[in-house]
């Protein structure tokens, strides 16, 4: 699977995913080959976990702090304030 996840992901080549469209490409990742989104709360950066692997849009991501990976899904229980401001800020993208 890792093989078919980074053909796909080169094929964006330099789209701009790092200011604040991260969340849009884990998403994009997740509903081609499933997965789950998730949040690595150290660094503010969304990945999507295919196969126990994190992807994002450089190919596999590699957390510095593996525990601060949260599913999104979870976030609001783990952290309602960061889930707000993340969720208003880059998955609204209501900062304009």
């Amino acid at each position: 699977m890792t093989e078919s996840v980074l053909k796909f992901i080169g094929r964006f080549g330099d789209c701009d995913w790092l200011t604040g469209n991260c969340y849009y490409f884990a998403v994009i990742l997740r509903d081609r080959f499933g997965g789950v989104i998730c949040y690595d709360t150290s660094c503010g950066h969304f990945v999507t976990r295919i196969d126990d692997i994190y992807y994002d849009y450089s190919g596999v991501y590699n957390p510095d702090r593996p525990d601060a990976v949260v599913e999104w899904s979870r976030l609001k229980a783990h952290d309602p304030l960061q889930y707000g401001r993340v969720l208003r800020d880059c998955v609204e993208n209501n900062t304009i």
